[in-house]
């Protein structure tokens, strides 16, 4: 599976690692839920600062994850934006600027604050608060042959293209290639098709009963309730400001 990159993470030893899974969650739901409603830039500037620490703490690196050209790409853009944003005299495109910049700050705490969340979770104990909300057993079933069979159709797709790679294959918007595109979608489906009823025989074969009884026991110590307090605080914050402007 080596679309998983967040597999190396998953199993250290962080104090985001040790967080209760539904402080976690609650904490990364306000988190997520505030980047999409926050127009201050400055409280978008230290969400995006707080996603940055939350990475480091965690020691998810992102290089690894997104690539330095991709960081780079992300400091040029969000470098220019702010440039353009400071020396900008017409009111509309300055407010136009604003927005873009705001926008921009915080689709990447978002994405960051993502990372880190399934860089530090366990998909058993994910599975666990699932099941611990009564989640219907056939979604939880469907979401987990779901992200097993992401994995497994990826890499199908990567033997498939470095095969036409070999044989001088090019990536073109033409006729030709969308018909061989074409083809190769139909060898994922039937490939699909046929690991399916591997995987289907294999857990039956195994004892499989269509039944996923997982529970984790965990209880709720000083570093959950500072992790919450912490988040509480910055919401706070920002609705007090907002009520007072």
């Amino acid at each position: 599976m080596t679309l998983n990159i967040l597999d190396p993470y998953i199993y250290k030893n962080t104090y985001f690692h040790k967080l209760n899974i539904k402080i976690k969650i609650i904490g990364f739901l306000i988190l997520l839920i505030f980047s999409s409603i926050i127009k201050n830039i400055f409280f978008s500037s230290v969400l995006f600062f707080i996603s940055i620490l939350f990475l480091y703490i965690s020691k998810v690196s992102l290089t690894k994850i997104i690539g330095i050209k991709t960081q780079l790409i992300m400091i040029i853009i969000m470098s220019i934006s702010l440039f353009m944003f400071s020396y900008c005299n017409n009111e509309n495109i300055y407010s136009s600027l604003y927005n873009v910049y705001n926008l921009l700050i915080r689709t990447i705490s978002s994405l960051f604050l993502i990372i880190c969340f399934f860089g530090t979770t366990k998909l058993d104990k994910l599975v666990s608060f699932l099941i611990s909300i009564n989640v219907p057993n056939i979604i939880i079933q469907i979401f987990l042959f779901s992200y097993h069979f992401v994995f497994i159709y990826y890499n199908e797709l990567k033997k498939l293209i470095q095969i036409l790679t070999i044989k001088g294959f090019k990536f073109n918007l033409n006729i030709k290639n969308l018909y061989v595109l074409s083809n190769i979608a139909g060898i994922l489906f039937s490939k699909s098709y046929e690991k399916s009823n591997f995987v289907y025989y294999s857990l039956l074969s195994k004892g499989y009963s269509g039944n996923i009884n997982l529970k984790y026991k965990e209880k709720t110590n000083n570093k959950d309730i500072i992790f919450l307090i912490s988040i509480f605080f910055y919401v706070f914050i920002y609705t007090l400001y907002t009520i007072v402007m």
